[in-house]
């Protein structure tokens, strides 16, 4: 599986109602004016998106809104990363099927003790990218994955993004990345 991705492809908020509820008048509108930009594509349910607080449910309704009113020549994102391999690989194949390009996954955060060795993050990862049906962008917040050095001896690699205030973080990213 590869993927290039070039352009901006912004993380989208979720919308809701006055009762809580994903508002898809809104959802659609967003989306068509979106269409109407350069953007090359949309990140739906990345970290700006209310995932944590989405049921996978409505997780799966976004995503279907989403496509069903994105633009053709848009490319989609499905922010899938939960707790669990089993729970990531379920929603990662079921955006897939619905016609999005990549899987934004995150790395877990819980088990902080375990999931900051590069050796338990690279089982995660490696064990999620072995049953997606798409390719993975890992999104792994302030600093760079654990796991990457490993990684990158293997096919395909996964893209990496980071948000980090820091100048130092796309050295070590690059360091890495050797």
């Amino acid at each position: 599986m590869s993927l290039k991705l070039n352009g901006i492809f912004p993380p989208i908020t979720t919308p809701f109602d006055h009762n809580g509820n994903i508002y898809a008048t809104e959802v659609q509108h967003n989306v068509e004016k979106w269409n109407r930009t350069t953007l090359s594509g949309y990140v739906v349910m990345g970290s700006t998106g209310e995932s944590v607080m989405l049921t996978t449910d409505e997780k799966i309704s976004l995503w279907e809104q989403v496509a069903k009113w994105a633009a053709p020549e848009k490319l989609l994102i499905a922010g899938t990363g939960m707790e669990s391999v089993r729970e990531t690989v379920c929603l990662t194949n079921r955006a897939a099927e619905m016609g999005y390009k990549a899987a934004m996954v995150r790395t877990p955060h819980y088990y902080k003790n375990l999931v900051n060795r590069a050796d338990a993050q690279m089982l995660y990862y490696r064990a999620v990218a072995d049953q997606s049906k798409i390719p993975l962008i890992i999104y792994n917040g302030r600093r760079p994955p654990a796991s990457i050095s490993p990684w990158k001896r293997s096919s395909p690699s996964p893209s990496i993004l980071m948000s980090s205030p820091s100048r130092k973080a796309p050295a070590a990213l690059k360091r890495l990345c050797r």
